[in-house]
């Protein structure tokens, strides 16, 4: 693979037909890549959107390239979202750049009871350096989808969203050492919508926080035969998902130079 095919990179912003590269991705294509003045690079807008962009003498200055050819990577189906219970901050940005890369469609911070430090107040200074993580993220797994991000909520508030966004059928997930393995329950699963996961924060769910999650609508799941930390649970539940519907829809990702190769 050419390297101008290898990294793909993010356009802070798009119109007709130039995008525009922040400097830091800019620099890193000059300075790392090394890519000609007068090179391709392939870069996203995290819209499902893959750009081939052509560097111009004004790329220097202001970071605009022109735009040559596009491609539109359909989101992925059913879209998965994960309600994780927040762990401390350095784990949480571990699983969020993981969960980014592998395509969830929406990452829900869920504040329980036994959730410690709360790192995260206040949310609104945090928003761009989890941003940053999570493009950085679908940038190594060349994932034209960047995530819906929400701010942390309780989880009686997060229940309360499930039905606001319409699916005729969802499948709703707690994850669980004692129950039976995710691969399995996915399998006995079918027409499935949307698939909504709910991960623990570091100690669990409460015994009350338990109670709204009624067995009659929740499927509780196991990862592993062994326990595992909030964000490593996350990470496992995501990757089993996408891997089990990636297998039965056939679906795979390719930037736009391979897409074409394929063709041939």
């Amino acid at each position: 693979m050419r390297k101008e095919n290898h990294s793909l990179f993010f356009l802070s912003a798009v119109s007709d037909a130039a995008g525009t590269l922040t400097n830091d991705e800019y620099r890193h294509a000059f300075r790392a890549l090394r890519i000609a003045p007068d090179g391709a690079l392939y870069a996203t807008d995290g819209k499902g959107n893959i750009y081939k962009c052509k560097l111009a003498p004004r790329s220097g200055e202001t970071g605009e390239v022109d735009i040559v050819e596009t491609a539109r990577q359909p989101p992925f189906l059913p879209p998965v979202r994960v309600f994780i219970g927040l762990p401390e901050r350095e784990p949480f940005e571990a699983a969020l750049a993981a969960l980014s890369a592998l395509g969830a469609a929406a990452i829900i911070p869920v504040i329980g009871r036994y959730c410690q430090e709360q790192w995260w107040r206040p949310w609104e200074k945090r928003g761009e350096r989890l941003r940053r993580i999570m493009i950085a993220g679908i940038k190594q797994a060349h994932n034209p989808w960047l995530p819906d991000l929400r701010a942390p909520q309780p989880l009686d508030e997060a229940l309360s969203t499930l039905g606001a966004e319409p699916a005729l059928r969802p499948l709703r997930l707690v994850a669980d050492c004692d129950a039976d393995a995710l691969t399995a329950v996915l399998r006995r699963t079918e027409g499935i919508d949307r698939v909504d996961c709910f991960i623990g924060p570091p100690g669990g769910f409460s015994p009350d926080e338990l109670d709204l999650l009624r067995p009659e609508i929740f499927k509780r799941v196991g990862l592993s035969p062994f326990r595992l930390r909030t964000e490593l649970a996350a990470i496992v539940s995501c990757a089993q998902i996408m891997q089990h519907f990636t297998e039965t829809s056939g679906r795979r990702i390719y930037l736009i130079s391979n897409s074409s190769d394929r063709q041939k």
